[in-house]
């Protein structure tokens, strides 16, 4: 989807590559536009302009009791703490 920057496009619901074994699909991303619009590869970290995912309370209790705690490393392989 165009977002009106150029160089910018919007991805809903798309993986992004985060390393090996980690491509989460958040609801929206911003990430930088190429020519072949993400057809041959994800999008990485340092792609990405902004990322959005809505949860609902179910999530906290994952995130914060899983022995996994899955995005916790996502949220530090785009922004490390």
């Amino acid at each position: 989807m165009e977002l009106g920057l150029p160089s910018h496009e919007l991805r809903i619901e798309a993986p992004l590559d985060l390393g090996e074994h980690q491509e989460p699909e958040p609801d929206l991303a911003v990430v930088t536009a190429r020519a072949d619009a993400w057809l041959n590869a994800h999008p990485t970290a340092a792609d990405t302009l902004l990322l959005i995912e809505v949860a609902d309370t179910s999530t906290w209790w994952w995130m914060y009791r899983s022995p996994r705690r899955s995005s916790c490393c996502r949220a530090r392989a785009i922004s490390p703490c």
